[in-house]
């Protein structure tokens, strides 16, 4: 069995357990917040181009000329009006797209993270599991081996 020491600087029949994998855990820990974060910003990118899409529809509607004769210049102002409100519906819906696309994007990437943490948090409990198997184990021998040379002390003085 392995020595280590004890605070107090006694000898440990076993050494604490560490995972090989802890600094690799920890980086991809800290992966998995960057990629939660970045999926919340995306989150919020994407609700504002939503909601500047519908504030550019409740616009154009707003917007629709009143019923009625009108002169050429007012209808052709009337006209570009519109034209600029298509424009803006047109670029609004573009970049709620896009701002969906790069939604989809980060909730990818974060998914990823949160899985290789999970594996990697699945193998320290596993790991972890058979450190403490081994522990129990050599604690057992250590323990037996004792009460045999106790008992083997006692008969040789009978």
């Amino acid at each position: 069995a392995r020595h280590g020491r004890s605070t107090d600087g006694r000898r440990c029949p076993v050494k604490k357990y560490k995972f090989a994998f802890g600094s690799v855990q920890r980086v991809q820990r800290i992966a998995e917040e960057q990629a939660a974060v970045s999926l919340a910003e995306a989150q919020r990118a994407a609700d504002a181009a939503s909601a500047q899409l519908q504030a550019r529809l409740a616009d154009i509607g707003a917007a629709r000329p009143a019923p009625g004769p009108r002169s050429t210049t007012e209808f052709h102002a009337q006209r570009e009006h519109l034209d600029r409100h298509r424009v803006a519906v047109t670029a609004a819906r573009a970049a709620e797209i896009n701002a969906l696309e790069l939604l989809g994007s980060a909730r990818a990437d974060w998914v990823d993270a949160a899985r290789k943490v999970r594996a990697l948090d699945r193998l320290d409990e596993r790991k972890r599991a058979e450190w403490t198997l081994e522990t129990t184990h050599a604690a057992q021998l250590v323990t037996d081996e004792i009460a045999t040379i106790r008992y083997k002390t006692e008969q040789d003085r009978t």
